[in-house]
């Protein structure tokens, strides 16, 4: 889970995490689970090894500004183009208006992985 910088991350972390493992031990599911704090926008990962991302992005205007979502979507969004692999890579978004991503998505460079077929 890649999340932008955010006070209280840790307590949001922490909770989703006991929820998690409660959940596995509830089930008698037999397993790991971790869950990282990233900066959405530089994601420690190398380019081309990601197969899908998923995100409900970023909780719309309850943690944002409009300004600060319109710039902070593209950013978003080519660090996660730069991620996925190339052929297969995949990406689904959850989002309330999807205004806001089709104009970072326009935004984005037409050269980036976000655009090829």
């Amino acid at each position: 889970l890649a999340l932008c910088g955010n006070e209280g991350l840790d307590s949001i972390v922490a909770d989703y995490s006991k929820s998690v493992r409660n959940f596995q031990a509830s089930n008698r599911i037999i397993g790991s689970s971790a869950m990282m704090c990233w900066d959405a926008t530089l994601l420690p990962l190398r380019g081309n090894m990601v197969d899908h991302v998923i995100s409900d992005l970023p909780f719309g205007l309850r943690c944002m500004s409009s300004s600060k979502l319109s710039s902070f979507l593209p950013l978003l969004l080519r660090d996660c183009a730069r991620c996925l692999r190339t052929q297969s890579g995949q990406m689904t978004l959850l989002c309330g208006s999807y205004q806001g991503i089709l104009d970072a998505l326009l935004q984005t460079e037409t050269g980036s992985p976000l655009f090829t077929s």
